[in-house]
């Protein structure tokens, strides 16, 4: 009889003790965003030149015109800020407070095509519309910082594209809102004033070119990895 009870208590231990690793497991926190190497001046062909037919067309397209309502959206897709374009599709709750392993994605692809918009930009230093054209129109008041700073490619729309991309991977349901959203956001940069139509082309190749290098990255893998299990529990 003891020997009866004393199987039954070790049993019911290991299993206590199994259930108890299995949630310690679960709740493990993912990787942290890690370092991949990516040269965004591998991807992009130069910009238009001054004169050519292509420049003329994003001439053409930066006259618009737009209306007073996309003009009002352009202004508030200034903002850098994932969360914000993005709620109108994932819901008002979409903040980093609550989608933290989706913040580590959005954090991932920050650091990965940070760096190559950077190194683009100052590869060809194409002057701005507002900068080529005075008479362009904006829809917020340029700083010296974005005067100076070059056109292309478009960084909002690499960041906007590879947002996109990586929320349609990881909520695939919304997948269309999403991609539609993330083209928006690039095209708020034209009807802003700030950007040529071939800029923003050129951001959406780099941004997507980044998703692929990071899929490469297992580290990186794992991000979407947890991402896509917290996207699905809410």
């Amino acid at each position: 009889m003891k020997k009866m009870l004393a199987s039954a208590a070790f049993a019911l231990f290991a299993a206590t003790a199994c259930v108890s690793v299995e949630v310690n497991e679960a709740a493990e926190a993912p990787p942290a965003p890690q370092t991949v190497a990516f040269n965004g001046l591998g991807v992009l062909a130069p910009p238009p030149a001054a004169g050519s037919p292509q420049q003329a067309g994003d001439a053409a397209t930066a006259r618009g015109p737009w209306s007073a309502e996309r003009i009002a959206m352009a202004a508030a897709d200034d903002a850098v800020d994932p969360w914000k374009a993005f709620s109108s599709v994932m819901g008002p709750d979409f903040n980093a407070a609550n989608y933290p392993a989706t913040k580590r994605v959005f954090d991932q692809i920050m650091a990965v095509a940070g760096p190559a918009i950077g190194a683009t930009k100052a590869q060809w230093s194409r002057p701005r519309p507002f900068v080529a054209n005075p008479a362009q129109p904006t829809c917020i008041t340029p700083s010296d910082g974005l005067r100076a700073s070059g056109a292309y490619p478009s960084g909002h729309s690499a960041l906007g594209w590879a947002w996109a991309l990586a929320l349609a991977e990881i909520a695939p349901e919304r997948a269309d809102a999403l991609l539609h959203r993330g083209h928006e956001y690039g095209e708020s940069r034209i009807v802003c004033g700030v950007h040529w139509a071939s800029d923003v082309s050129a951001g959406r190749a780099l941004g997507a070119a980044a998703i692929a290098r990071m899929h490469g990255d297992q580290g990186t893998r794992a991000l979407f990895d947890a991402a896509r299990v917290e996207i699905a529990s809410k």
